[in-house]
């Protein structure tokens, strides 16, 4: 079984969030779903689905804090972006190759 990480409080989520925001469009959808660029399909499910259930927009609803409620909807949108991506053989080859080239997201610069 994976290494399931220590209940954050809601402080701890909000530095998350924050920081993962602030570094989007830096980050490569490897980065983002912390994997090796070699990650198989199982560990790239297993990822995803760690991240999702911690961070997906319908938890957050309710939320007072409209600005974090955005954030974590950008972020959900851009690791559910990475997920479709890397279990794609096809658009995960042509991922690997935009980032050989330099480029962090699929058809942007």
């Amino acid at each position: 079984m994976g290494y399931a990480a220590p209940p954050m409080d809601e402080q701890q989520f909000k530095a998350r969030i924050e920081k993962i925001h602030s570094h989007l469009k830096m980050y490569d959808y490897y980065q983002l779903l912390n994997l090796k660029e070699d990650a198989d399909v199982g560990q790239i499910r297993r990822q995803f689905h760690r991240m999702a259930l911690s961070m997906h927009p319908d938890r957050f609803a309710a939320h007072p804090d409209t600005d974090l409620r955005k954030k974590v909807y950008a972020v959900y949108k851009q690791v559910t972006e990475a997920y479709r991506v890397l279990m794609n053989p096809e658009q995960r080859r042509g991922y690997d190759e935009a980032l050989e080239r330099g480029e962090k997201r699929v058809g942007r610069k």
